[in-house]
This record gives structure tokens, C-alpha cells and sequence, in this order.
């Protein structure tokens, strides 16, 4: 709301003039505590999050009240740095997210500690492989079962409203949807859905979305990935699936992005995505 970025502006004048003329704090919908979980597009909370976004170092979780805490891991990557991880859940729609804290003090009393903060929304292959790496069993078993549903409704949303899903949901759509198919080896229906999508967004959002797997995957099977990437999670599984997939697909994919890139609303963005393709040797 106004008044809560006004709050956080720390502004007294703006704060007082917003409350004369009507200004309240913003009353967020409560769960109950037998109501099943929100679907993530009705979700007061999360419509305010991007898939991904670089926090800033006076943000707190604080400023995301609906976000409950359920782990924390420190580790001392050397003498100066430390790395600690926060998984926490949407207490209205169960919407799983990482937030990452990197700080190094080794130059500090000369520019001050560097320091990286991130809040990221979990695609599911990469939150089952946390569940499992943080002993979240409850978790684990809470998620699994809703999964199928989560992953229908979404495929639903795609088919039926394509890209006017809300800009913060849909890149979380898409991920998940994707790795559905490719988890099962299933490529005509990742073709026919979604590669083939009459919305074409939708359809360059997936193109790009396999390029990325295919070329920045590799971190993920070493190791070497960070917590937080600037695109998406990707798990060794989802890698050497869509690797062999591309490999018996390449010239499909490439042909569906050279029929987007003619089109002239969609030429300047199809062309970066064949650009990736041929950095990445696809």
C-alpha cells in the first residue's frame, strides 16, 4: 500500500498527510487453520513477489509478513565470508521460497562487507531436492501431496489464459509446467502445449526456458550452482533429461523460434533466444 511504503520511507510529514486523508494499513485475508491452502494467483502475499528479486540491504522479511520462516543453515564458507540459507513458506497459498544471505568481511574496514541478498520462489524439482537436503519430511510429504493438483491447475491456466497469468506468477508457471514434461521424457506434450502455444509468449518463455536448462545446467550436475541464479533453478534430473531431449529436438525448437522471430511483435526478443542457442551450441 502507500502508507506502507511510506512507512518505510521513514517520511513523517508523507506518513501523516496519507493518514488524514484516509490512508490505513492494509488488512491481509487470514487462513484457517483447517482451510486448504490459496491457489498462488489468488494469494494476497505473493502477488507481490517476483519469481526472483535481489533484496536490499535495509529490506528485512519483515517487509513480507506473509512468509513463514521454517529453516535456516549457516555455513562458514571461509574466515571472512558466511552463506546462510532461509526456507520459508506462504502462510495463505503454501508457496515455498529461498531467501540467501552472502556476506564477506574481508575488505570491510576499507568499502564495508559485500553483501548479497536474495528472495527466491522454489520451482518444485528444486524444493523437493532442498526437502530432502534439510530433512524437511513433514514438508516433503505435505508438498508431494499436492503437487499432481498444483501442476494440473497450472497446465489449466496456461491453456486457458496463456500469458495474462499475473507477470510475477507466470515465469513460476512455466518452470514448473516444463519440468513436468521433461521429468517424464514426455516431449510431444511439451511441444503440442507449450512450445506450440497459440500465445506465443508463452511459446518463446518455454523456448528460452529449455536454452537455459540445456546451456547453464551443468552447474547443477558439478555442483558449482549458487543458491540463487538470475534465471531459474535447475537440478541435475531436469538437465540431463532436457540435454537428451534437445539432442533429438534441436532442429524442432529452432524452427519454432525462427516462425516467433518473424513476427515482428516477437522478432527483437526471439532473436536474443537463438542468439543463447547458438552461445550454448544447441
Amino acid at each position: 500500500s502507500v502508507l506502507y511504503l511510506a512507512e518505510r520511507s521513514g517520511s513523517q510529514a508523507l506518513i501523516s498527510l496519507l493518514k488524514e486523508h484516509g490512508a490505513k494499513p492494509r488488512i491481509f485475508r487470514q487462513r484457517g487453520a483447517d482451510e486448504p491452502y490459496l491457489s498462488i494467483t489468488d494469494c494476497e502475499y505473493c502477488q507481490y513477489i517476483p519469481q526472483r528479486k535481489d533484496l536490499a540491504r535495509d529490506e528485512s522479511m519483515g517487509d513480507y509478513p506473509g512468509l513463514v520462516l521454517l529453516h535456516s543453515q549457516t555455513t562458514e564458507v571461509d574466515r571472512y565470508a558466511t552463506s546462510t540459507i532461509y526456507i520459508l513458506q506462504c502462510k495463505l497459498c503454501g508457496t515455498y521460497y529461498q531467501n540467501d544471505d552472502y556476506e564477506d568481511t574481508e575488505d570491510a574496514f576499507v568499502a564495508g562487507p559485500t553483501i548479497h541478498r536474495h528472495l527466491q520462489r522454489f520451482n518444485f524439482e528444486r524444493l523437493k531436492i532442498a526437502f530432502a537436503e534439510h530433512k524437511m519430511e513433514k514438508e516433503d510429504h505435505e508438498f508431494s501431496a499436492r503437487q499432481p493438483r498444483l501442476i494440473d491447475a497450472m497446465k489449466a491456466a496456461l491453456a486457458l489464459t496463456g500469458s495474462a497469468i499475473h507477470p510475477h506468477f507466470l515465469p513460476h508457471y512455466i518452470e514448473n509446467v516444463t519440468d513436468s514434461y521433461i521429468m517424464v521424457n514426455n516431449w510431444d506434450g511439451l511441444e503440442k502445449n507449450l512450445l506450440r502455444h497459440s500465445d506465443k509468449q508463452v511459446a518463446l518463455e518455454v523456448a528460452h526456458d529449455l536454452v537455459l536448462i540445456f546451456g547453464e545446467g551443468k552447474y547443477a550436475v558439478t555442483g558449482a550452482e549458487q543458491p540463487y541464479r538470475a534465471y531459474r533453478h535447475i537440478t541435475p534430473a531436469v538437465f540431463n533429461k532436457t540435454k537428451k531431449m534437445l539432442g533429438e529436438h534441436r532442429k524442432a525448437v529452432l524452427a519454432i523460434l525462427e516462425a516467433i522471430r518473424r513476427l515482428p511483435e516477437f522478432s527483437a526478443a526471439a532473436k536474443k533466444v537463438i542468439e543463447s542457442a547458438r552461445y550454448y551450441k544447441i
